[in-house]
């Protein structure tokens, strides 16, 4: 595992012990046994880490099985099921920053990715203006941003599978059936 990766691994764990908020990047550097040289020649700091970690457990793998399984019906459940289960994997550590507030919360920071990848599952919709797809991502993004931290906020009450399945009927048919079938 390279330093980088170390780093990422070793921050997820003082956050899960320690709460982001307490977490300093002398912590993070005595944790990896690395000087704080070598930490800023990754990373700008505590926030630039928790956006690396987010675009490692969730956006990349996001990105990856969109490009892997495309955008047919039946793989949209696959995709979610398994967005939701990176999450759960690391429910304690995604438990312990859903209270981090401002431009470096995690609902931000989700909120920034998923407009990118909606705007990549939502490139063939025909939709008539440039406002219309704006406004329709953002729709898309900050309903699965938001569904994201309820569903951390309430303990995981339900299942990787069954948010998938719940998002699926109520947002992902909607589109489908409104955007890809109709216009």
């Amino acid at each position: 595992m390279e330093n980088k990766d170390v780093i990422l691994e070793n921050t997820k764990e003082l956050v899960c012990n320690n709460g982001f908020d307490k977490v300093t990047v002398k912590m993070i550097c005595e944790k990896t046994n690395i000087s704080r040289k070598t930490f800023y020649s990754f990373y700008q700091d505590k926030y630039d880490i928790l956006e690396h970690i987010l675009i490692k457990d969730i956006i990349n793998e996001l990105n990856d099985l969109i490009d892997k399984f495309g955008k047919m019906e039946l793989n949209r459940p696959i995709i979610l099921e398994q967005m939701y289960q990176n999450i759960y994997a690391n429910k304690k550590f995604y438990s312990k920053i859903i209270n981090t507030k401002g431009e470096n919360s995690l609902e931000s920071y989700l909120l920034y990715y998923f407009i990118k990848c909606y705007y990549k599952i939502l490139a063939d919709v025909k939709v008539d203006n440039v406002v219309e797809m704006d406004y329709l991502t953002y729709f898309y993004s900050s309903s699965s941003v938001m569904l994201i931290k309820k569903w951390i906020l309430d303990g995981y009450v339900l299942t990787p599978k069954q948010i998938a399945e719940y998002y699926q009927n109520w947002a992902v048919s909607a589109l489908a059936n409104n955007y890809f079938y109709c216009k």
